[in-house]
């Protein structure tokens, strides 16, 4: 009987062992990433200044983002819409829709011109989104403006989570102010205190996150072959050089937002935020690029 019994017992623990190895080598999906990005240029438009930087930030843009998808080990589907233009931008848009899961991250790109009627600092309680633009050619060479907050409540349809990154003019009307997001010098009148006992309920996000080059009333500046912002938030995700002759990136063998083998929001915020205004690295063309989040930071790449 001793003998059976220890047989059984061997038996019963390989096929424990079995499972368990099976269970464990089998990796769980890390879901597909979407990229939606446009550059515009503006080049022969009437009315609006040409810029040579922006069709270049979402082409670096893009190949960062598919090098890093790849490297963490997701899938990655990419759209580059500047030579299609806003009917391309809004059918990728459309199509992502369409198809992202709840275990998708898509990051929507977008470097062109932005306006606001607000220019300088307002209340807290003023709605700093409510005639926010940003603007997109279209195939028949006329011009669309997109509200921003038209691009927000869009992007609440989409499932999963989403990061608008946005490198034009007065693109922090994108980050609504609230408990998260608070910063005193883009206010007048509320102080962090005040706000703690205000009845204003928090918007912040578990679910679109943008980072956004600028505040609500200030400008972005391009550069050459790009665009401030961009420059050195690809800089952040280790871009070394990109080449505006081949449209190739070449990346550093490190990347200086990954701690722990993550690469999270707000480091990258951070990084951001220390170079575009700092005056001895940008001159007088420095900007604020403003953040927004939920009571927990998005993770972009896990390694």
């Amino acid at each position: 009987m001793k003998k059976i019994a220890l047989v059984l017992s061997v038996i019963l623990t390989a096929c424990l062992l079995l499972v368990s190895c099976e269970l464990v080598t089998e990796k769980p999906s890390k879901g597909t990433l979407y990229v939606v990005a446009i550059g515009d240029n503006f080049v022969n438009q009437p009315g609006f200044n040409p810029i040579t930087s922006c069709e270049n930030d979402a082409d670096a843009l893009c190949q960062v983002f598919d090098y890093l998808g790849k490297k963490a080990g997701m899938e990655t589907v990419i759209y580059n819409c500047s030579a299609g233009r806003f009917e391309a931008f809004e059918a990728a848009l459309e199509e992502v829709r369409s198809r992202a899961t709840d275990n998708d991250l898509t990051v929507i790109f977008v470097s062109t011109h932005g306006s606001n009627t607000i220019k300088e600092t307002v209340s807290y309680s003023t709605e700093t989104d409510a005639k926010a633009l940003f603007y997109l050619e279209k195939t028949d060479e006329s011009v669309m403006g997109v509200y921003d907050a038209g691009l927000k409540n869009y992007c609440s349809y989409i499932k999963g989570k989403i990061l608008i990154l946005a490198d034009f003019c007065f693109s922090g009307s994108l980050v609504a102010q609230d408990y998260f997001t608070y910063n005193s010098a883009n206010y007048s009148g509320a102080s962090a205190l005040s706000l703690l006992f205000d009845g204003t309920p928090a918007t912040g996000s578990n679910k679109v996150f943008a980072l956004s080059a600028s505040t609500y009333y200030e400008y972005s500046w391009a550069s050459n072959p790009l665009s401030t912002y961009t420059k050195y938030l690809l800089k952040g995700l280790g871009l070394e050089n990109y080449d505006p002759f081949t449209k190739q990136i070449t990346m550093s063998s490190g990347i200086p937002v990954l701690h722990g083998g993550r690469i999270i929001l707000s480091d990258l915020y951070k990084y951001i935020y220390a170079r575009s205004t700092n005056s001895s690295i940008e001159g007088s063309h420095t900007q604020t690029p403003q953040m927004n989040t939920g009571a927990n930071d998005l993770i972009l790449f896990s390694f």
